[in-house]
């Protein structure tokens, strides 16, 4: 029997209900709510093992909280015993070398004593960086928490991620816009302009035929290489331009695209030819009743596209990347 801790996951903002039914599916009794854009929190008894299992996450912390006015206090023996045997419940499950502390005012005496008392009381390394374990320490409407992360790197940080190709959409965010997709749209899929292949893997919906289309090789060399070690087969790559794509008319049931930002990737310019083409490309090829998920960071560029073709926006998310606010469309083909 494991004993019960309160839980606090950070998931992707405007993703939250995708996140929140991913969550009441591998933890049946568990309540969890939002209680803020981009974290949900629940009780959970289960190992910790089991929050490994979610997709859209992209961190997950054990939560404590103490009556206390001030960080200092939590060196005092009832408070220091919650927060060593926490830690010590969480590296059971893991392999942890490091311990670091994330606050305000990190390098105080007072937070850099709370680390090395930390350290020595579980046995673990401190570190000023990034630690395998990580511990939080907030002031949040008038108490003090502690928050320990379960695993040794944040959940959205994938084994299959070899390689690190710039401007790749991470993989939480990749998930849930998978999920926008229903099984009856499921027949044939295509990820225009797929990079190294993240919304290619973080799919978890079965699918008779499967292509990612880019026009870079070493992209491609990547995303099969990511892939082979995501274990993912019978997905087919294809060097081609999303503008002119070697494919029929109404090819697919499912279209996804990571569009370029025009920032790390791309620019306002070149987007102004590249949107108007791929996406009459990915309407040319989809089906009647098909549909489309896309990411862009060009909202107006977007807007104007798709009030001139033939598509029905069925639902528009607004979410966060790196300090940007990029929208996630869903469009059905008229």
């Amino acid at each position: 029997m494991f004993k019960t801790w309160h839980i606090e996951l950070e998931v992707p903002e405007g993703l939250e209900d995708i996140s929140l039914r991913e969550v009441e599916q591998h933890f049946a009794t568990s309540k969890p709510k939002r209680s803020r854009d981009g974290i949900l929190t629940f009780s959970c008894t289960d190992s910790f093992k089991k929050l490994e299992r979610l997709h859209t996450v992209y961190a997950s912390y054990v939560v404590l909280e103490f009556p206390i006015p001030r960080p200092k206090a939590l060196l005092g023996h009832q408070y220091f015993t919650q927060i060593i045997e926490t830690c010590q419940a969480i590296i059971k499950e893991n392999a942890f070398k490091t311990v670091a502390i994330n606050a305000a005012g990190s390098d105080s005496s007072v937070m850099q004593r709370i680390l090395t008392e930390v350290g020595a009381g579980i046995g673990l390394t401190p570190t000023q960086d990034e630690g395998d374990l990580l511990i939080r320490i907030r002031k949040l409407k008038g108490t003090w928490q502690v928050l320990v992360r379960t695993t040794p790197r944040p959940l959205s940080t994938k084994q299959w991620r070899i390689h690190d190709y710039q401007g790749a959409l991470n993989a939480p965010v990749a998930y849930g816009m998978n999920q926008l997709i229903t099984p009856q749209h499921q027949t044939a899929y295509a990820n225009f302009m797929c990079g190294s292949g993240t919304l290619l893997i973080e799919r978890d919906q079965p699918t008779q035929l499967v292509y990612g289309i880019d026009n870079n090789p070493y992209a491609l060399s990547m995303a099969q290489e990511h892939l082979i070690q995501a274990q993912i087969p019978n997905v087919q790559l294809v060097k081609a331009d999303a503008m002119q794509v070697p494919f029929a008319d109404n090819s697919f049931s499912a279209i996804t695209a990571d569009l370029p930002f025009g920032q790390l990737v791309g620019s306002h310019n070149e987007n102004r030819k590249l949107y108007p083409a791929s996406l009459q490309e990915m309407h040319r090829t989809l089906v009647i009743g098909g549909v489309l998920v896309l990411i862009t960071h060009e909202v107006n560029l977007l807007g104007k596209i798709i009030q001139t073709e033939h598509w029905r926006l069925i639902q528009q998310r607004k979410t966060n990347l790196r300090g940007l606010h990029p929208r996630i469309y869903l469009l059905e083909k008229q």
